[in-house]
């Protein structure tokens, strides 16, 4: 069983997302990579076409399964977040939301800036304790 099944079946949070998402107009890939050191996951707006904004959630292979579920609800609140916001269709518009809602976060492996938001990191929590309390 793939980690989005399991998340699904086990997390009411990441449910609720995943709802949330499907009434947006909003395509979300989902891969497993190696990302940078100290970089669990990250999401990125790929593209816009005929109303639809495309993300790319990529999470680092390396990490549990627990911990991927979990990452997994954390990037997904990112989407919901530039979802919500309307305004993101590109790399700059991105940007220009995380300014205003994130706090910014200096990894020396890249020169991309990262940010986090507040409700993305208690998602994550969320996410990662709905999962462990069902014996994962």
């Amino acid at each position: 069983m793939d980690i989005v099944t399991q998340g699904l079946e086990r997390s009411p949070t990441l449910r609720a997302l995943e709802a949330h998402l499907q009434r947006s107009r909003a395509i979300v890939y989902v891969s497993r990579t190696f990302l940078p050191t100290a970089i669990a996951g990250r999401t990125r707006i790929t593209g816009m076409g005929d109303g639809w904004r495309y993300f790319s959630v990529e999470l680092d292979c390396r990490q549990s399964r627990i911990d991927l579920v979990a990452l997994l609800g954390h990037e997904l609140q990112h989407v919901a977040e530039m979802v919500d916001a309307g305004s993101v269709n590109d790399g700059p518009s991105m940007l220009a939301l995380y300014r205003r809602i994130g706090d910014e976060r200096s990894y020396t492996q890249t020169a991309v800036p990262s940010f986090e938001t507040n409700e993305a990191i208690a998602v994550g929590q969320r996410v990662y304790n709905e999962l462990f309390s069902k014996n994962w």
